[in-house]
């Protein structure tokens, strides 16, 4: 399964319905997030938008650090690989 290509981009929605719309290079809505009931409502909302349309970046960005790492089988603290350990699940938890 692939996801839809990025990079997506977050825009607000009007005042009378606040929510965030996570838009795709070709301007088709990939996700609609609205605010929290509880919590900091909007705010919360609009940073959840952030993080989303942030996605396609930060799983590149973690298959990119998974094949440097790979490149380089020096870690002498075990550091290294607890973090791939970390990544490799967020990868996978994002790929399901």
């Amino acid at each position: 399964m692939k996801h839809t290509p990025g990079p997506w981009t977050y825009r607000s929605s009007s005042v009378r319905s606040p929510y965030w719309s996570i838009v795709a290079p070709d301007k088709l809505q990939v996700a609609k997030v609205t605010p929290r009931i509880h919590g900091n409502g909007n705010a919360d909302g609009q940073a959840n938008a952030i993080l989303i349309a942030a996605a396609p970046d930060l799983l590149a960005a973690c298959k990119l650090a998974i094949d440097e790492w790979s490149s380089d089988p020096l870690d002498p603290l075990g550091r290294r690989a607890a973090a791939e350990r970390f990544i490799r699940m967020a990868i996978d938890k994002g790929a399901a």
